[in-house]
């Protein structure tokens, strides 16, 4: 009896924001201006990315600051559902907090560019060095649009 009005309540939260693995909808908050600096969020762990504008789609997501440019990695490559989203609409919204910021997406494909991120991913959530799941990973630097 009391299982549909939790049942329904779950959906209905599911919906609206991403809960650990489970993907959301369209991410509420305050919209600001993109800092100059991203070194502000440094110790922030989790974040949370909307793709897909059309029909919002949400997740939690590891990300690193490196001065200016901030970024995010997905694990699967090309795999991801994000990542696909991506591949027809590069705009995304980025919240951290209750901030969101409306960026633009872009694959880095820069070698140097790449070995900094890698290493602030490894330095910051004490990761291990496995240079075949790095090779897998594709990584986006979150521009301003």
């Amino acid at each position: 009896m009391y299982r549909i009005p939790i049942i329904i309540s779950t959906l209905i939260l599911m919906a609206c924001e991403p809960m650990g693995p489970i993907p959301g909808g369209e991410l509420a908050g305050e919209i600001h201006v993109v800092p100059d600096d991203w070194a502000a969020v440094h110790e922030v762990d989790t974040v949370q990315v909307e793709t897909r504008p059309d029909a919002p789609y949400s997740i939690n997501i590891w990300a690193v600051g490196l001065g200016k440019n901030f970024y995010i990695a997905s694990g699967a490559g090309g795999e991801s559902k994000w990542v696909e989203h991506l591949a027809m609409n590069s705009n995304v919204r980025l919240r951290i907090g209750k901030s969101i910021y409306e960026l633009r997406a872009v694959r880095v494909d820069d070698q140097t560019e790449l070995g900094q991120v890698r290493v602030r991913y490894i330095e910051k959530y004490d990761l291990e060095q496995d240079e075949s799941m790095a090779a897998e990973a594709w990584i986006y630097r979150l521009d301003p649009r």
